[in-house]
């Protein structure tokens, strides 16, 4: 629970902890590269503005894909690729589970 040592009534909104999201690149131009990030998320994308700039992987938007965390679970989203963002389990469109393949352009 967050406290607040001013005198004012209202509370502060209380700050959730994301348990930290990694990722090994495991195919496409940065296959091998680790990744880790916490409750910010993370952008994907050729754009050098993301969180998570790919610009040697042509295949990938500007801006791609991202990652978020709500509700206790991590999500994939695509913001706006033209080739698409996959969630590469049986049921696609969960929430990203460890061990999962996350695929945008060549980049899984």
């Amino acid at each position: 629970t967050h406290t607040s040592s001013s005198s004012s009534s209202a509370e502060e909104p209380a700050i959730i902890d994301a348990p930290l999201m990694r990722l090994e690149l495991i195919a496409g131009p940065y296959r091998g590269l680790s990744l880790s990030f916490g409750s910010g998320g993370a952008t994907f994308g050729r754009a050098a503005t993301t969180t998570v700039p790919l610009p040697k992987d042509r295949t990938v938007s500007p801006l791609h894909a991202s990652v978020s965390y709500a509700h206790g679970a991590w999500y994939l989203s695509d913001v706006g690729s033209l080739g698409g963002t996959f969630l590469l389990v049986p049921d696609e469109g969960a929430c990203v589970d460890i061990g999962d393949v996350l695929r945008f352009g060549s980049t899984e």
